[in-house]
């Protein structure tokens, strides 16, 4: 018979982080008493084999612990997937903690209802938009962390296998088979959680969350917008091209300040201390997430070499004045993590 739940964690190079996280599902498992409900898988692709991962799947039947080889982040998820035999899985990042209440209510209404998805929001009392309560189905373009994804585990590894293919080494695979599977599958039974059902960055021990952040690398970087592009580009144009209401509905999603302001900001700071040295393409200059400014701005930089641009942005903070304007609550938390930054680095 399947279990209920598997909670699936890709991991890195993330040691202690993990061992804190895998105590505190143990603690809560064996608490309640729903190892018979629940598997806890982890796929750890860390360079080093040698890593002292403390042997919990020898004591514990519910949990597997599998050694991967380093193939990617895309990979490692597809491991999970492999290994899950669960009816459905719950994505959760190695440093977030799983809120024991949540996970409880989660288990209840997996057992007492059909779902396909669930988006379980990591915020308090996260807002809903009027446009997400119209249609559910729309929630799925939020599903941009790992551990606001709760999905039915066989259909969603089979769109994702369809897809892997096109975007391996995207670190969104999950993201787009979510989006792909809700509005395709010709019946969704899609459910929300608002209260906040996780906390992200909880376990993360000795900075290591820091140490392996993929996006302080400008390759890194503009090739995953690359992916992120090329994939709701052809979800607009192809997938949806007779359909004007999805595509206008999808463009009021997408098309805001909240994603394109920092976007366009973290490109700017990195290409101020990087040169672009293995990108190829500029797919990411046609994300429709960028305004027209935004979009002036980008190709100049990378397909006119105006760098007087880049300089002029870079020396006047011309840039930082437009984030504090459009999004002042963002700016200040993003500064005052920067100051606790130079803070601990003085105290070492």
């Amino acid at each position: 018979m399947k279990k209920t739940l598997s909670i699936c964690i890709p991991t890195r190079n993330r040691i202690n982080t993990l061992n804190q996280n895998i105590a505190y599902l143990i603690q809560i498992i064996e608490k309640h008493k729903i190892e018979k409900q629940i598997d806890v898988i982890i796929s750890d692709n860390s360079l080093n084999k040698n890593l002292q991962i403390k042997t919990y799947d020898k004591k514990y039947d519910y949990i597997e612990y599998i050694y991967a080889d380093d193939l990617g982040h895309d990979q490692n998820i597809l491991n999970l997937l492999d290994s899950n035999t669960s009816e459905y899985i719950w994505f959760c990042q190695d440093h977030t903690k799983i809120n024991e209440n949540s996970l409880l209510k989660i288990l209840k209404l997996l057992n007492t209802r059909s779902l396909d998805y669930i988006f379980a929001s990591t915020k308090k009392n996260y807002f809903l938009l009027p446009l997400y309560k119209e249609n559910n189905d729309y929630l799925c373009f939020n599903n941009i962390y790992l551990n606001t994804n709760i999905v039915k585990a066989d259909q969603f590894k089979k769109k994702y296998q369809e897809l892997m293919p096109n975007y391996n080494f995207s670190h969104l695979v999950f993201h787009f088979a979510i989006i792909e599977l809700i509005f395709f599958s010709k019946k969704n039974n899609v459910s929300y959680l608002l209260e906040q059902c996780s906390q992200y960055k909880y376990f993360d021990t000795g900075g290591e969350h820091k140490k392996m952040t993929w996006s302080n690398y400008l390759d890194n970087y503009l090739n995953i917008l690359n992916f992120s592009s090329k994939f709701y580009n052809n979800f607009l144009t192809v997938k949806f091209e007779n359909d004007s209401l999805i595509k206008n509905d999808f463009k009021k999603i997408i098309t805001n300040k909240h994603n394109s302001i920092p976007t366009l900001h973290r490109i700017i700071k990195l290409s101020s201390i990087n040169e672009v040295k293995n990108i190829n393409q500029f797919e990411f200059i046609s994300h429709p997430t960028f305004s027209k400014l935004q979009l002036y701005i980008l190709k100049n930089i990378f397909y006119n070499k105006n760098y007087y641009i880049l300089y002029l942005i870079k020396f006047t903070r011309i840039f930082d004045l437009y984030f504090i304007i459009f999004l002042p609550k963002i700016f200040i938390k993003r500064f005052i993590n920067k100051l606790k930054i130079v803070k601990s680095k003085l105290l070492l």
